[in-house]
């Protein structure tokens, strides 16, 4: 399993900080011997500018997907990612787009990012399990490799066809 010493920080509430075990500033939950940390405080577009003056910042999520030659335009500030000594991988990326919020639009662009790059399903899965998204992952994975048949049984909602097989012709990833 992938252990990640990073902090995650989205706009639209409480924004969410992993930081390592070391880190003992705040009470946390633990999960795999990490600390998630949950500081109050919505990130401001004042917030954006200090963090994207900061090298060892980057952003993630859908504010991330435009560099791997698919269009988002966000509503709101961009999510960032904070571990010096880490890469960010297009794994990462596809996570931070889900962890938070896994509506249809957040699916369908996590899906294109993964077909797009073709991200190993094991990988993008071992990922996802630091995150608590592994049943996400799979339902996607089935839904690219499968169809969706029946998403109601499923843990996240995924495109109908309908919707999904118009953004792949749009970014050439059919």
């Amino acid at each position: 399993m992938v252990s990640r010493c990073g902090q995650l920080h989205q706009s639209g509430g409480a924004p969410a900080a992993i930081r390592s075990r070391t880190d003992g500033d705040a009470p946390a939950r633990e999960r795999d011997g990490h600390h998630v940390h949950a500081p109050a405080g919505v990130q401001t577009t004042e917030d954006t500018g200090t963090l994207l003056d900061r090298p060892d910042w980057q952003v993630t999520g859908l504010g991330r997907v435009e560099e791997y030659g698919l269009q988002f335009f966000l509503a709101g500030e961009p999510a960032f990612w904070y571990a010096p000594d880490e890469e960010l991988t297009p794994a990462d990326v596809v996570c931070h787009t889900l962890v938070r919020n896994s509506e249809s639009r957040r699916v369908s662009y996590a899906m294109l990012l993964i077909e797009k790059l073709d991200i190993d399903q094991e990988t993008l899965t071992d990922t996802a399990t630091w995150y608590d998204l592994e049943s996400t992952i799979a339902a996607m994975y089935q839904a690219l490799q499968e169809g969706v048949e029946d998403s109601d049984e499923l843990p996240v909602v995924l495109p109908s066809e309908s919707e999904f097989m118009p953004l792949e012709e749009q970014y050439g990833v059919a």
